[in-house]
């Protein structure tokens, strides 16, 4: 299992949501709070992270 902790420290609604599609993942982000979500990997692997407008991108790297 993984904590992964987003600390939105802006109000642009472009950042109100992250969607991690590999884990299901699909949160809202309240502005400048930190918000936990959790995880549990079951590969290793490089995995895609998006805004819920798919405008903003990040990659998840989990290592075995």
């Amino acid at each position: 299992p993984a904590r992964l902790v987003f600390n939105r420290q802006e109000t642009s609604s472009c950042s109100e949501e992250i969607v991690i599609p590999e884990f299901g993942v699909r949160k809202f982000l309240p502005p400048h709070e930190k918000t936990p979500v959790s995880i549990t990997p079951d590969k290793s692997g490089t995995f895609d992270i998006t805004c819920g407008m798919s405008m903003l991108h990040g990659k998840l790297v989990v290592e075995g």
